[in-house]
């Protein structure tokens, strides 16, 4: 080691650094709350009735670029996400996104059935729709 060289090597060990930090700390960030006071974030906010399909609006699939990758996190009332996967269909002259295997991935895990509404809110920084409320 030459005189102008820094030692990084650290002595700490996984329970010294427990020790360190603890969960109260941590910070969860929740998407919408993160933005209100930013004036250019304007969340995506929809009711979905239940049905047979679960389909985006043009904005939402506009803003979540879901043409490029086919496929969202859902994130479910208890904060837990579920990856959906969507298919392209053509819809007059453009195309709108309709969400595979939507009733056994999310709908029936999560306990939503007919005629339950469900309000999510599309969150751009996260990149996924978050189940909000839902009204049986």
């Amino acid at each position: 080691m030459d005189d102008d060289s820094v030692d990084v090597s650290s002595n700490l060990t996984n329970s010294d650094i427990d020790g360190i930090y603890n969960e109260e700390d941590v910070e969860v960030s929740d998407c919408e709350g993160d933005k209100k006071g930013d004036p250019d974030y304007n969340p995506i906010e929809f009711e979905w009735k239940y049905d047979r399909h679960f389909r985006l609006s043009a904005d939402l699939a506009e803003a979540s670029r879901i043409d490029m990758t086919m496929e969202m996190y859902v994130q479910n009332l208890d904060g837990v996400d579920t990856l959906i996967s969507f298919r392209g269909e053509k819809n007059g002259g453009g195309f709108r996104y309709e969400a595979l295997k939507w009733r056994t991935k999310f709908t029936k895990p999560n306990g939503i059935n007919p005629p339950a509404t469900c309000t999510f809110v599309y969150c751009p920084v996260q990149n996924k729709l978050i189940l909000k409320k839902v009204v049986k």
